[in-house]
């Protein structure tokens, strides 16, 4: 079990949730801190138009809502839905603030989270603002494999995370089909592999690709 997740397993509540399960929804108001020990929550968000946005996810260890367990806020920004069958400890703030307070080991564990989620979160802006289709998605696979990656041998990263055609799409605001197509060609460039269900980078190839040595892991 991840270090955060075990530390508030010791006073927070486990519980399951069957795929496709909506956790918390966006707009209502938050009552409890959840921390994933293991699956994959999904962070969405719908806009004015009815269209969904995928804005993130939530892997073992990591803690949700964020401005609510670390911040003030009230309102939930993003609907979190279970991507597959997950198990959360779920606590209040009181709880959680309360344990942050007096353990040590849990305020280290969640210093370097929210390190890592922050760069992160650069790439993934970089990522949004750019006006091309092709760099736009390599520096998301970036943000992801930064993220969610690990190194299963030397330079080759498999993202931890089952991520369709479409969910791409949602998250970089392209369509599938550029999506597809854009995938394909960093496939053939040896960047991108296709395991079972998971994207295998090839990270200096990407950098190469991206032309930014200066990227930080």
């Amino acid at each position: 079990m991840n270090e955060i997740a075990r530390h508030l397993a010791e006073i927070g509540t486990e519980k399951t949730v069957p795929k496709n399960t909506i956790v918390i929804t966006q707009g209502s108001s938050l009552r409890d801190v959840y921390c994933v020990v293991s699956g994959c929550i999904k962070m969405s968000r719908v806009g004015r138009n009815g269209a969904e946005r995928v804005v993130g996810f939530k892997m073992p260890g990591d803690i949700f809502p964020d401005n609510y367990a670390f911040g003030d806020a009230e309102d939930a920004m993003f609907d979190y839905e279970s991507l597959e069958g997950t198990r959360l400890v779920r606590l209040s703030k009181e709880q959680f603030q309360s344990v942050f307070a007096v353990n040590q080991g849990l305020r280290d564990a969640c210093f370097q989270y929210l390190i890592r989620g922050n760069a992160g979160l650069l790439i993934q802006v970089a990522a949004l603002k750019h006006p091309h289709a092709t760099d736009k998605l390599m520096l998301m696979i970036y943000h992801l494999m930064v993220r969610y990656g690990t190194e299963r041998k030397k330079g080759m990263y498999r993202i931890n995370l089952t991520v369709s055609h479409a969910m791409l799409a949602k998250l970089v605001g392209l369509s599938r089909e550029t999506v597809t197509i854009e995938l394909g060609k960093l496939r053939k460039h040896g960047i991108l592999a296709f395991g079972t269900k998971k994207l295998v980078v090839n990270k200096q190839a990407l950098r190469d690709k991206i032309g930014e040595d200066g990227l930080a892991d």
